[in-house]
């Protein structure tokens, strides 16, 4: 079955999170500050995927639907205080969003990604990379003041 183990100690010991018993693989995990870690997995036999969300650190996670604007999510990655999950839309091009505290996620506008998204790392608040078969996009993920957000 699929697991997610967890350290808080610099990795002197290590605890299994709970997981929803429909999960039957995990893709991507990631965790912000103050506890709150996302994972992307896989729910069937199908391939269908789904956000899981854990508020405790990693303790236990569950399916959230109400974080999803992906249409199918692959990858998560988080910096302190949001996470972009990237993936493809229903017509199978790239697509990503990104959520900031517990608010509902938000479209990031991508053009030119005709293929899914399949990682992504953030390693600022203001920038992530997303990788698909065929290129990299450098994505500034957190709505500007004014609202728009931009894919360069």
């Amino acid at each position: 079955g699929a697991l997610i183990v967890m350290t808080h100690d610099g990795a002197s010991s290590w605890s299994a999170s709970v997981l929803p018993p429909a999960v039957v693989a995990v893709l991507s995990g990631s965790c912000r500050a103050g506890g709150t870690c996302m994972a992307i997995a896989g729910t069937s036999s199908s391939g269908a995927t789904a956000p899981l969300v854990s508020i405790d650190g990693g303790a236990t996670f569950t399916v959230s639907s109400a974080i999803q604007a992906v249409s199918e999510p692959l990858a998560v990655s988080c910096t302190s205080d949001a996470c972009v999950t990237v993936g493809k839309d229903t017509r199978g091009a790239g697509a990503a969003s990104v959520v900031v505290g517990v608010r509902a996620p938000i479209s990031i506008a991508l053009r030119y990604v005709p293929n899914p998204m399949l990682a992504v790392s953030c390693p600022e608040t203001t920038r992530c990379i997303g990788a698909t078969t065929a290129s990299l996009i450098v994505m500034t993920p957190l709505v500007p003041k004014r609202g728009h957000q931009q894919t360069r």
